[in-house]
This record gives C-alpha cells, sequence and structure tokens, in this order.
C-alpha cells in the first residue's frame, strides 16, 4: 500500500484546487450561480497531490428516455441483453435494464475501466484519455492505494449513531458534503494497517471506505442534482488529515481480526486443526439448549441458523471472538458441521452477521441481571450528593432541603424494579407511599426531581401509573461491575426502615408550657391563637421526638461503613455541615441509636428494636399504616368508579372486580395485623363496599360484599363504631339505614 504524499496534508499553502474547492462550496450555497465545473482539471490536480482516481458515470437529468444514469444509454440495448447470457455464464450479475427500469445506484459506479482497482491512476495521460470520452464523467478516489481512510457518515438517517461519536477533533479533518446530505470525513490511514470496507461492524449510519475501497470526489454530481463538496471550514487546503478516531480504530481492528481467519489461507476448507486454545463453556451462563447444540452436529438444512444462532447467545453471553473461534474448533457444533466445510471464511461471515443482529437487538436483561443492577445502583446512591444532581429549579429557594426524602423515594423506587427483576416499570405513588410512609404528593414530588435516575418513559393516561426506567447511564455503569462485599442493599436500614414510623418525618416536641408562651406572643402581635392541629397535636403529645430519615441514613451510612464513623466522616458521607450532624448524633444519642466512643459515633446493636420499641411513642406513630390502609382504600375507590363505566368489556369489568376485592381485603389485613388497636379499626368500615339495598342489621346477615364470610366482622365494626360515636355523619346514617327492619 502506498503512504500518503505530503503535500497532501501539509495545509500550508491552498493550490488552486482548492481555492476552486471554495468556490465551488460557495456556488453550491447559491443555485442560481451554478456552473458545470472542469472535471479533468479536477481530475489532474487530485493526481498531482498523489490521489489515485479513475472515471465513474453520471446521473442524467432531464433525459428525454427518462434516464437517470448515464449507463443506462448502453444497458437499454438488445446488444446489452444479447450479452447478458454470457456474463450469467461467468458468474457475473445481469445488466440488462428494461422498460420502467433504471440504475440502482446512478453516479456512483466506474465508467470506461475493466477494473477499477487495477487501473486507478495518476498518471496524466490516462486521466486526459478518460475524460477525454467522457467531459462530465464523475470523479472516484481509490482510498486503498492513496492511503486514505473514509468515514462515510450518513447524519439524514433517524438511527445515525455518529453524533454521539464523532468529536470536535474528531471533525476537524478535510470534509466532504454529499449530495445527498451526509459527509465524508478524510482521515489518514495508519501505518501498518490494512482496513478494508466496513458496514454491518460499525454503529448505525457510519460506514467507511478504506483498502480495497472508493468514495465520490468533489466535484461530482449526486443523483439528487446536487454537488459534491467540500466543507468551507475543512477543505483538504486549510487542514492536514486527521488520525483515525480511537473508537473507529478500536472497531476497525476488530473487524480486521475476524476477517485474519481467512489470512494465508488457500482454500476455503478447514483442515481440522484448532488454531486457539479451548474455553469453558460453564463461564458464559449459556442455556441448556444452546449447550446441547454446540455439542452435536446441527442436520443440514439447519447448519446456518443454528451456528448464527449460537453466535448471537455467545455475544450476549459476552464472549469473544477468539472465544467464539475456539468453541467451534473444539466443539461437534464446528468440526463435524458447517465450519469444516466452508472454513474459516464463513465463521467470520456469520460473526459479523451476528453482530450486526447483536447491535440491532440488544440483549434482553434477565431478572437476575436487572437484580444485579439494581443493587449495584441502589449502593452507589449512598455515595451520591443529591444536590448537584436534582435541578436548581426543582430545590427550594432557600437551598436543597428534600434530600433525606428523596434518598428514600429513591430507594423505595428501585426496590419495586428489584421486586419484578425489570429495568423499567409502572411505579405509581401509591406504591411509594406504602414502602415510605410518605404522602402520595411527596413520592409525586420527589419522582420529578428523581429524573436523572428513574427516566419517565410516557405519560400516564388517566387513573394510570407512570413508567419508570433506569437511566442509561448506571446501567452501562452497574451492569458490568461486581458487588463487593456481604452487605446487600435490599438489607439495608434505607430499604427495611423507610417506612418505619420512627423514621416517616423529623419532628422535635413541643411542651404546654412551650405553646402557652407562642400564644401569649400571638396575642400581644394581634394574631390568633395556635390552635392544636395536625403536627402540633403530635408534637404535643409526644414523649420524646421522631428519629427523622436523617438519623435514618446515618444509620445506613453506619451500618455499611463497619458500624462507627467520625463525625467528620459521617458529615462527608451525608453531605451534611458540620452542625446539622452535631444536631443529628445528639438525637440518634438520645434516642439509644447511637453510642459515641471518644471522637468515634458507633452504632448501637440493638437499633432495630429500639426504633420498634419506640414508636408507639412516636408523634409519627401510626403514619405507615394509615399510608398503606389509605393507597388500598384509594385503589377501591377507582375501581368503584370505572365500575360505573356501562361501556366496559366484560373482562375488564370482571378485572376490576378482582381488583377491588383485593384491594378491600388487603385494607382489612393491614388494620387487622399493624394497627390492632380499636382507634385504627374505622378504617376497615369502607372495606365491606356500599349496599344494594337496606338490610337487617344482625348477626346473620350483614352489609353487601363481595365476600360473604367477613361480613359479620365488618358489621361488628360498624355495630361498635355506632355505639361509641366515632362514625362520620354518612357512615352513622348508613349504619342506621342497615338496621332498620
Amino acid at each position: 500500500m502506498s503512504t500518503l504524499p505530503q503535500n497532501l496534508t501539509n495545509g500550508n499553502t491552498p493550490s488552486d484546487l482548492y481555492e476552486k474547492a471554495h468556490n465551488y462550496s460557495a456556488i453550491q450555497l447559491n443555485p442560481d450561480v451554478q456552473r458545470p465545473p472542469n472535471m479533468l482539471a479536477w481530475a489532474l490536480r487530485y493526481a498531482e497531490r498523489g490521489i489515485s482516481v479513475f472515471p465513474l458515470h453520471t446521473p442524467l437529468h432531464n433525459h428525454p428516455e427518462g434516464w437517470r444514469c448515464s449507463c443506462e444509454d448502453y444497458r437499454h440495448t438488445e446488444l446489452c441483453q444479447g450479452r447478458d447470457a454470457e456474463r450469467k455464464r461467468r458468474g457475473h450479475p445481469p445488466l440488462y435494464l428494461a422498460d420502467g427500469e433504471h440504475c440502482v445506484q446512478p453516479g456512483k459506479h466506474p465508467r470506461g475501466v475493466q477494473s477499477w482497482r487495477a487501473e486507478s491512476t495518476t498518471d496524466a495521460a490516462t486521466i486526459r484519455k478518460w475524460w477525454g470520452r467522457h467531459p462530465d464523467a464523475n470523479i472516484g478516489i481509490d482510498t486503498g492505494k492513496t492511503g486514505l481512510l473514509v468515514l462515510d457518515a450518513d447524519a439524514y438517517k433517524e438511527n445515525f449513531a455518529g453524533a454521539s461519536l464523532l468529536s470536535k477533533t474528531d471533525e476537524k479533518t478535510p470534509t466532504v458534503l454529499t449530495g445527498g446530505g451526509g459527509q465524508h470525513l478524510y482521515y489518514r490511514m495508519p501505518e501498518g494497517k490494512a482496513w478494508g470496507n466496513q458496514t454491518g461492524a460499525l454503529p448505525p449510519g457510519i460506514d467507511i471506505r478504506g483498502h480495497g475501497g472508493f468514495v465520490v470526489a468533489a466535484p461530482s454530481l449526486h443523483a439528487s442534482g446536487r454537488r459534491y463538496a467540500f466543507e468551507l471550514d475543512y477543505s483538504l487546503g486549510d487542514l492536514p488529515l486527521a488520525d483515525v478516531p480511537a473508537w473507529l480504530a478500536g472497531i476497525l481492528d476488530g473487524a480486521a481480526k475476524r476477517n485474519g481467519y481467512t489470512t494465508g489461507a488457500p482454500s476455503h476448507r478447514w483442515d481440522g486443526c484448532a488454531t486457539v486454545a479451548p474455553v469453558d463453556l460453564a463461564g458464559f451462563n449459556l442455556s441448556g439448549a444452546i449447550l446441547d447444540q454446540i455439542a452435536h452436529a446441527a442436520p443440514r438444512g439447519e447448519r446456518s441458523e443454528t451456528d448464527m444462532r449460537i453466535c448471537v447467545s455467545l455475544l450476549y453471553a459476552g464472549a469473544s471472538d477468539d472465544d467464539i473461534r475456539a468453541i467451534f474448533e473444539h466443539n461437534p457444533i464446528g468440526t463435524a458441521g458447517k465450519l469444516a466445510e466452508r472454513g474459516l471464511p464463513y465463521l467470520a461471515h456469520t460473526l459479523d452477521a451476528a453482530r450486526r443482529w447483536v447491535t440491532a437487538h440488544p440483549k434482553p436483561v434477565t431478572p437476575q441481571d436487572a437484580r444485579k443492577t439494581i443493587d449495584a445502583v441502589r449502593l452507589a446512591l449512598r455515595e451520591l450528593d443529591f444536590a448537584v444532581l436534582v435541578p436548581a429549579d426543582l430545590q427550594a429557594v432557600n437551598g436543597y432541603r428534600t434530600g433525606e426524602t428523596d434518598k428514600i423515594v429513591a430507594d423505595a423506587a428501585l426496590a419495586h424494579l428489584a421486586d419484578y427483576g425489570v429495568l423499567e416499570s409502572r411505579i405509581s405513588n401509591l406504591q411509594l407511599s406504602e414502602r415510605t410512609g410518605r404522602s402520595t404528593n411527596t413520592c409525586r414530588a420527589a419522582m420529578n426531581r428523581l429524573a436523572w435516575l428513574l427516566e419517565p418513559v410516557a405519560t400516564p393516561g388517566s387513573g394510570e401509573a407512570a413508567s419508570y426506567r433506569l437511566a442509561v447511564a448506571y446501567i452501562d455503569r452497574y451492569q458490568k461491575e461486581t458487588i463487593v462485599g456481604t452487605c446487600q442493599s435490599t438489607q439495608l436500614p434505607i430499604s427495611s426502615h423507610g417506612g418505619h414510623d420512627a423514621f416517616v418525618r423529623s419532628m422535635t416536641p413541643i411542651t404546654q408550657n412551650e405553646l402557652d408562651a407562642r400564644n401569649a406572643q400571638r396575642a400581644a402581635d394581634g394574631l390568633a391563637p395556635m390552635r392544636l392541629a395536625g403536627d402540633l397535636r403530635r408534637r404535643l403529645a409526644a414523649i420524646i421526638p421522631s428519629a427523622g430519615p436523617a438519623v435514618l441514613l446515618a444509620i445506613d451510612a453506619l451500618e455499611i461503613h463497619g458500624g462507627a464513623m467520625t463525625r467528620a466522616a459521617l458529615g462527608a458521607k451525608l453531605f451534611k455541615k458540620k452542625s446539622a450532624i452535631s444536631r443529628l448524633v445528639r438525637r440518634g444519642l438520645f434516642l439509644g441509636f447511637f453510642s459515641e466512643d471518644g471522637d468515634a459515633i458507633r452504632l448501637a446493636a440493638g437499633w432495630r428494636d429500639a426504633s420498634d420499641a419506640l414508636a408507639s411513642s412516636m408523634p409519627t406513630a401510626g403514619t405507615a399504616h394509615r399510608r398503606k390502609i389509605a393507597a388500598a382504600d384509594s385503589r377501591q375507590r377507582y375501581c368503584e368508579a370505572a365500575l360505573r363505566n356501562g361501556n366496559l368489556a366484560p373482562d375488564e369489568r370482571k378485572g376490576l372486580h378482582r381488583r377491588a376485592e383485593r384491594a378491600a381485603t388487603a385494607k382489612l389485613t393491614i388494620a387487622r395485623q399493624e394497627a390492632a388497636d380499636l382507634a385504627q379499626r374505622k378504617f376497615t368500615i369502607r372495606a365491606v363496599g356500599m349496599a344494594s339495598k337496606p338490610v337487617r342489621l344482625d348477626d346473620n346477615r350483614g352489609l353487601h360484599t363481595p365476600n360473604r364470610a367477613t361480613a359479620g366482622a365488618s358489621l361488628a365494626d360498624a355495630a361498635f363504631w355506632h355505639r361509641v360515636g366515632n362514625l362520620t355523619p354518612s357512615q352513622k346514617a348508613y349504619v342506621e339505614m342497615a338496621s332498620c327492619e
């Protein structure tokens, strides 16, 4: 292979050729001043630069016969039709075009030469002879002889992947704008490389032309009517040829290695001698069906499909080209299969086809792999500063104040994905509320702030949960990582206690004296006294402060890092200032969750038991199960409302009935298991549904319910609350109506 001439790459003094390229590019932007270029002059100046050229056919426009390429002048004739028989005998494709048929590559194939690879040249006399016969011929550049590697970037294609691959540095090389809307980026072929043409092994929308290939050069005419032209900022006269991008070189080296299976092989048959060492199939986690196919030669008629299936499975499993080659050379699938008959070129071809398939069809993530990825992400979130990741417009004006809530909601959402073993799923705010003990509005706001981690897939319809998927950046990073140690995210405090009553909210108690003092001050200011409602009532009744989510995250950090850390280290892990960590540690010490040993803060061995014992005294007592009951109640209400639609199909109606029953049963179960005290059982009244008509209230007949076995218990609840007067007016009226004869 010849090396690239030095005068092609110096870029110091633009020649007349490149000045014309600039002028012609400007003309291209203004169709009103277009004029046909002198193609002979262009071809000669390319040759002067050491670039091997040859003539190509030319697209035709406004031809009286409707032709689209200059080759059709011959291909529509009877002479061409008569010679096709000889071409067929030699194994060549036919040339003849019937009426209405046209050339599929107008202006992109050789003209007036028998073999462009052998005849492409820099000889001026030959070039003058060629273009003397066909003055309007397009110009083809032999990239192999010239030492060029040209990247053909079809940016106009919908699946074009080059935008994310080509950096600004990669683009600083002579570039030709094609007539079809793409680009030809010219690079210097590295010494010792002979990369050939590639298509399938490259990302979508990208091809290359190298050894054994050619490109259409400026200012050739495109079938669209536009001409190829140097990009104004990147003409050969302005910039030297850049080196081949590293990512592209890696792909081409891999393809060359596969094609190298045939290097020096005089025959397409494999001689039966293994060229690589065997590999252990157990390391690829293949299915039993694939292992069975590898262990047996496929029957004739199914060999190609079986070999393709095995290559795809091995690529999905992470096998390299050498691994696949070894498997075929040491197992009956190859030694007694098509490899033995067709040789290594067949295997290289099959591997290329398999890689194209794998690129177009990403590997389906198994539940096991999805859980491993999610587990790694959940652990990694502990070390991330959410204040940097959450968009500023979604943070409070006075700073980021929802970090603890966002981390707990993020972990709950990822736990939901892990339960199903998927990286994408519907996640409702009700489900998050049940897991975290936060309100649905709090969970909704948190998920909006977490879009950088859990990407919304589509806008949900009315009554539907939104779909989310784990961000691609986290999938790419953590799918290949191994979780080190025995500490699993599902066992950590943030996962097991995120919705625990002790850690739902941050709250300190208020004494009656403090309340009286505040009201006195408000009276002095002419304001109404503070009323004992909501949080204030719970705070006044609280014996001790709630632990709060910040304490839970501190417990989580201590658990991960061995149960002991200094205040400074704990503050660094939680991204909190010294004063905030001091307050947090004081609360943990007061509640018995921490112990202090010099500068080290230690996690108490019985912190879980302590949190359970303290939960009933916390101002947030009952929050977790109230959220669960409310979520089940909301599901039941949704189903009841949906059932009022008279246009529902029978299957839809049956499904809604089942969902309503499950919600009602769940509500009763939660109330009886997690709220044994009667003060919480009033939530069970609606679990029996609405009566279709008044019924007598006795031990044998109760309120209408799909589950008659629980009617008596439900009726007893309603009767009890009727007697103590803790029913709402509507509930009271309903029970009285049901009790009438």
